[in-house]
């Protein structure tokens, strides 16, 4: 399995997308092995980041609206 190095220059949004993915994946696993409590806790810890990239998107768009506008 390849390794993928994470860019140190990525921005959180595009990190946080790819854990969230990570996470389903995993939960999907712990699901087919009949871990159904891991598998939610998961699925919950993936809505967090998944939010966390939103809150960080509109954050950053916003500061950009004010570099732009000094």
């Amino acid at each position: 399995m390849k390794e993928e190095s994470v860019d140190a220059e990525e921005p959180a949004e595009i990190v946080a997308a790819r854990m969230a993915d990570a996470l389903a994946y995993l939960s999907r696993v712990a699901h087919d092995a009949g871990l159904e409590s891991i598998s939610s806790d998961l699925l919950s810890i993936r809505r967090k980041l998944k939010q966390a990239a939103k809150s960080v998107s509109a954050t950053e768009k916003k500061s950009a609206r004010r570099n732009i506008r000094a």
